[in-house]
């Protein structure tokens, strides 16, 4: 037993088609569009992760170069006493054998 489709039945099938396909190609462009301001951002975000990159490695030798001060500073204190105290001892004994 064949079915046939009327004429109307056609039309009435294919407008709902039509409308569905608009719909979809709509939502598609504005999908479109969404995808071109993510890449537009993500790169932007690359540039800054970039820039953030830098200043951060910048900061660390900032902060190594602070840190490290004091240690020099009591390097140079170290090394100031140890002068002293031996330049004393040598004055000891040579005091002893001038004597």
């Amino acid at each position: 037993m064949e079915q046939t489709v009327s004429r109307d039945m056609h039309d009435g099938r294919c407008k709902i088609e039509d409308e569905r396909f608009e719909r979809d190609d709509k939502r598609i462009n504005d999908l479109e569009g969404n995808v071109d301001k993510l890449t537009t951002v993500s790169v932007q975000m690359g540039e800054i992760l970039k820039q953030n990159n830098e200043t951060l490695k910048t900061h660390e030798q900032r902060i190594v170069a602070i840190e490290c001060k004091p240690s020099k500073m009591v390097d140079t204190a170290k090394n100031a006493a140890i002068i002293t105290l031996v330049g004393a001892f040598f004055t000891a004994i040579a005091a002893l054998i001038f004597k």
